[in-house]
């Protein structure tokens, strides 16, 4: 028995009562055996549609005539979006209207269903989900973010305090001096004046005595004295001392206490989902906290000055440790406040090409003539990995602990980076799929991974830089924003920070260029007079430090109000 019988009593043709019937008319909703099908498809009375008895639609019930309750509603008119029996799409109503059959329609509204369905579960749904996670992740990051605008609002105003506090005691130490000052001058002078004083009332003492005695010898043999006391001592004068009292300018305060930037109010974006959400996100995080004026923060003075110790690379160490190097054979560790801590001597007596920190905080190097890359491990160093034809260039260090080497060729013809765990290569990136190599033969290049993973390469003599995806793949090329501002694209430095952003040293503009982790311009750093920027790295709060190469600097840069 077939599986269509298997839960009902034998189906039999509507027409002649034959067992099993091969066909059925959708529209009319009866079944037929072969030879009544044949018959029924002569009757040119109505509109039939006979397929075979298993692709009958079983879903599609007979619909009746509201106007008609002896009729079927077989048709559908499009215009007045109506089931229609015969009758009615003969009358004068519906004269001119388009129809279909109510199976047509079915068949269409059931399509329908389907599509609708599929881009409610595969686009609309998902999309509300992705907004309703960026609603809940901002939701989440709100009392952090407000927490830390509150933290660097109350960190300015404890710096104000303390600078107010040390203006206050300074004026009061003053004013002790001062009050010291006069009065061991006072005090010398009242002992002076004491003294003249004394011999005055001695000097009228014996005067008197000498009137009383009658004795002519003492008054022959006196000589007046009054010539050393007639002249009047200067009066020591204490100049009028007072605190003189600034008016508080209250603008003046707010435009150097700081401000909030940004609108004081929710901005809504409409979105053409799902495809515009990443990029909103991306550009809300990106734009929102960059400064309108970035501001130097402090000034290290190395000892890299003249052409031939030219100051080079920078890492960091830690937020207060600053790694540098030029084109002498010496690695030096500063703090902040320029005070040279430690410096660290190659092991061949050459320069290095490129200075990284590790995870665990251990200086690596490059040695382009000694063709090795060296580890300081204890003022002690360590050969890590020792090549033959290839020239180790620059390397920087990946948050997993992996080390990136970029490299040149013994024929100066090739280029590529490699990533190493330990001693260990694990990855090569030197061409595309079709063969054509990502970077420029020359060796002035410079390296940084992002914290997408981005392995982001400043090719100076290409003129652009380079980013390449963890896997591999070219995800863009940066050659400056735009002609008509700059003249000419000389990358040089390069680094990352918390958000992604790419942060590149223009040695021919002497500008810093900022952009996103797609490769869109953000802005420059051009209002702090660099000279000759060239090594960039950024510290744990998105600060950012500059080598100035012309005069031998390391500049700590606020480029950002929060690093969110």
């Amino acid at each position: 028995m077939d599986s269509e019988f298997a839960q009902q009593d034998i189906v039999r043709c509507d027409l002649c009562d034959t067992p099993v019937p091969d066909l059925h008319c959708d529209l009319c909703e009866i079944n037929l055996c072969q030879s009544c099908g044949e018959e029924h498809l002569l009757d040119k009375s109505k509109r039939h549609q006979v397929v075979s008895f298993k692709q009958r639609r079983s879903t599609f019930k007979r619909q009746i005539c509201q106007r008609h309750s002896t009729q079927g509603s077989n048709w559908y008119c499009e215009l007045c979006d109506s089931l229609l029996c015969e009758e009615c799409i003969s009358s004068e109503e519906h004269q001119g209207h388009t129809f279909i059959t109510s199976q047509e329609n079915f068949e269409r509204k059931y399509n329908q269903i389907k599509n609708d369905l599929q881009e409610l579960e595969q686009s609309i749904y998902p999309s509300y989900q992705e907004i309703a996670s960026h609603v809940t992740k901002q939701k989440a990051n709100l009392p952090y973010t407000s927490q830390k605008m509150i933290n660097d609002i109350g960190k300015q105003g404890d710096d104000w305090h303390n600078v107010i506090n040390q203006l206050t005691e300074k004026l009061k130490s003053d004013v002790h001096e001062l009050k010291t000052n006069f009065s061991t001058a006072l005090n010398n002078h009242e002992e002076f004046i004491t003294k003249k004083m004394h011999e005055i009332e001695q000097l009228i003492l014996h005067l008197k005595n000498i009137l009383d005695v009658d004795d002519i010898d003492p008054v022959s043999a006196y000589k007046s004295k009054n010539e050393t006391v007639r002249r009047f001592p200067k009066i020591v004068k204490i100049p009028f001392q007072s605190f003189t009292a600034l008016e508080i300018n209250k603008d003046q305060i707010n435009q150097q206490f700081g401000f909030l930037s940004g609108k004081p109010y929710p901005i809504e974006v409409n979105l053409s989902l799902p495809d515009d959400l990443q990029a909103f996100e991306k550009e809300t995080i990106s734009m929102k906290s960059l400064l309108k004026e970035p501001l130097t923060k402090a000034t290290i003075c190395t000892d890299y000055v003249g052409h031939l110790n030219g100051l080079r690379s920078v890492v960091c160490l830690n937020d207060d440790k600053i790694w540098s190097s030029g084109m002498n054979n010496i690695i030096s560790l500063y703090n902040l406040q320029g005070d040279l801590l430690t410096s660290v001597r190659t092991k061949s007596g050459k320069r290095p090409t490129g200075i990284a920190v590790t995870n665990t905080g251990d200086l690596v190097y490059t040695d382009e003539d000694d063709k090795t890359i060296n580890i300081v491990r204890n003022k002690k160093i360590e050969v890590l990995i020792k090549f033959h034809d290839w020239r180790p260039l620059n390397v920087c260090s990946t948050p997993f602990g992996n080390l990136l080497v970029l490299m040149g060729s013994d024929d100066y013809e090739q280029t590529k980076v490699v990533r190493y765990s330990g001693s260990t290569e694990k990855q090569c990136i030197q061409n595309d799929e079709n063969g054509k190599a990502f970077f420029s033969p020359d060796d002035s290049k410079y390296l940084a991974v992002n914290r997408n993973q981005d392995i982001c390469v400043a090719d100076y003599r290409a003129k652009r830089v380079v980013v390449i995806s963890a896997t591999g793949k070219l995800r863009f090329t940066y050659t400056g924003s735009t002609p008509n501002t700059i003249e000419s694209f000389d990358p040089v430095g390069i680094t990352t920070d918390s958000l992604s952003r790419i942060l590149i040293a223009d040695g021919h503009c002497h500008y810093i260029h900022i952009i996103d982790q797609d490769g869109q311009f953000l802005r420059y750093i051009d209002n702090l007079n660099l000279r000759g920027p060239w090594g960039l790295c950024i510290d744990t709060n998105d600060n950012l430090f500059v080598a100035e190469c012309d005069l031998g600097k390391i500049e700590k840069i606020q480029y950002c109000a929060t690093t969110d």
